[in-house]
């Protein structure tokens, strides 16, 4: 599955997302097939299967809570939210000292 999504990476940067489209969903088929969760790593639009390049087919915001990841060619919105700054920051407070 990695392999297959190297590929497409490789594919959507040579402006061939066609193909690029089919090597995720070959490589997410396997996925559902074998039950085994995809590779981190790799950004691909879960709506329309494309390999995700930022500046390409998709852009990228950093939002005061979250990433935002918008894909050009269906629309589709992804959110990330700083779930691990979040919880340095909580940890932190708890153990600073009350004045």
């Amino acid at each position: 599955m990695e392999y297959l999504l190297a590929l497409a990476e490789s594919e959507a940067l040579r402006n061939n997302f066609l193909r690029g489209k089919r090597y995720v969903e070959l490589a997410r088929r396997i996925a559902l097939r074998t039950n085994t969760p995809m590779p981190k790593g790799y950004m691909y639009c879960r709506k329309c299967l494309n390999p995700l390049i930022p500046g390409k087919n998709c852009h990228v915001r950093l939002r005061s809570n979250r990433v935002v990841i918008h894909c050009h060619n269906c629309r589709n919105i992804k959110r990330i939210p700083y779930l691990r700054e979040k919880k340095k920051a909580k940890i932190c407070q708890k153990f600073q000292k009350p004045n």
